[in-house]
């Protein structure tokens, strides 16, 4: 059996869960001691059922690889991946707020010139 942990071989690695469902997609010069990482401080590791090992010449086309699994399987552990969701998602809501702030505007300008008119009628009751 070849080892696992040659220094001129990059790995890519993928976790299943029961159902064949991707958990985590990930590249490491010593694929072995990265599972064990994993396992110390991933509380996701319990769900793993099988995992995946692909060798790789360099650690840049383990990277590429790594890129195109994550973008189209979309691993559900992977932060790089969750993280782009969330500027995603950020950006859709700076967009909605943007449009909502555009539409309304009209609105809230005539609300504060109507709140400036009580204001003013206030100010003169008390005088």
């Amino acid at each position: 059996m070849e080892k696992l942990s040659e220094q001129n071989f990059c790995y890519l690695y993928r976790h299943f869960d029961k159902s064949g469902n991707l958990l985590y997609v990930g590249i490491s010069m010593s694929v072995l001691n990265r599972i064990a990482q994993h396992e110390r401080s991933s509380k996701w590791f319990s769900n793993i059922d099988h995992i995946s090992i692909q060798k790789f010449e360099s650690r840049a086309l383990a990277e590429k690889a790594e890129q195109i699994i994550i973008k189209a399987e979309k691993p559900f552990h992977n932060i790089v991946y969750k993280n782009k969701i969330k500027q995603r998602i950020s950006k859709v809501k700076q967009r909605e707020e943007q449009e909502h702030r555009e539409k309304y505007a009209p609105f809230y300008k005539a609300f504060a010139e109507f709140g400036e008119k009580i204001a003013k009628l206030q100010s003169k009751q008390i005088d």
